[in-house]
């Protein structure tokens, strides 16, 4: 299909989205030489939170916590040292 566009008093080129095949903000890799214009529609990578399956979320999130610091520790408060009245003395 071919079309003929005109810039506008300002010089610019507005293409009409269905030309472009994209949403809004897609954006596009501008290639220009002496022949003509080329556009490449430019992939954004997705967060990795928007991306990853449940499955590879909890994977990282295990290992993440897996990467915490261990601290040993014996000390164990009974129930009575930790009632409220108690906490403050």
């Amino acid at each position: 299909m071919t079309r003929i566009l005109e810039a506008d008093e300002k010089g610019s080129l507005h293409l009409p989205a269905d030309l472009l095949h994209a949403g809004p903000k897609a954006r596009f890799e501008v290639e220009s030489s002496s022949e003509g214009i080329v556009l490449r529609r430019v992939e954004e990578e997705r967060p990795f939170s928007e991306a990853a399956t449940p499955q590879e979320r909890v994977a990282r999130f295990r290992e993440w916590v897996s990467k915490l610091p261990k601290y040993e520790t014996d000390v164990h408060l009974t129930d009575e040292q930790l009632r409220r009245e108690n906490i403050y003395d």
